[in-house]
């Protein structure tokens, strides 16, 4: 997919379910908290794998989610982020090493957003882009790296804007079109959900 029709796709997918929130994962799901559930990666809600085994599991229930979401042949972004703290333009080495493929979205200004941390100074959040189409394990590569904390704020976005779901160290978060697919979503894989009461 041509880099301009990459971003536009995108920013279709996002405009409307997500009312073109900023693509920040913990900021989402207290925007969306009716559209929200987390599942965790592994049993007893641990949160790192130990071991090549426990990441099969977490790479099992992520797989097993998605292909709750979508059907073999669909596309499917990879949104990936990267930082800076003097200036939008940043080295984008980082991001383009782990995944040269992937294309610039957009840039976040943490710094005018209104919770921002005032101690940080000026500071950028830089999303990046590749549509991959979907079948079992085309993610695993970043779903292993955020599981093991060493990239984050990752993202999966359907071309239809019907979910979004973010893996992150110790699981995913995942927000649907509507509370009531939410809903159907939670019953699927009710053995992984938290058992803290705010679902967290």
């Amino acid at each position: 997919m041509r880099s301009q029709k990459a971003v536009k796709w995108l920013d279709r997918s996002w405009m409307v379910p997500f009312q073109n929130a900023p693509p920040i994962a913990h900021k989402l799901r207290r925007q969306f908290e009716n559209r929200w559930v987390r599942f965790h990666s592994l049993p007893e809600s641990r949160r790192y794998p130990d071991g090549e085994q426990e990441m099969e599991i977490v790479l099992h229930r992520h797989n097993s989610v998605l292909e709750s979401l979508t059907a073999e042949g669909c596309d499917v972004a990879l949104v990936t982020t990267h930082y800076s703290y003097s200036s939008p333009i940043e080295d984008v080495a980082p991001v383009t090493e782990t995944d040269p493929d992937a294309i610039r979205w957009r840039s976040v200004a943490l710094h005018k957003l209104p919770d921002a941390d005032k101690f940080m100074g000026e500071h950028f959040m830089h999303l990046f882009v590749k549509w991959s189409t979907w079948k079992r394990g085309v993610f695993d590569p970043a779903i292993r790296l955020t599981a093991i904390d060493v990239i984050e704020n990752v993202l999966l976005v359907d071309s239809q804007g019907s979910w979004c779901v973010s893996p992150y160290d110790g699981g995913m978060d995942c927000f649907l079109r509507t509370p009531s697919a939410r809903d159907v979503l939670r019953s699927q894989h009710a053995d992984w959900l938290s058992q803290h009461p705010k679902g967290l």
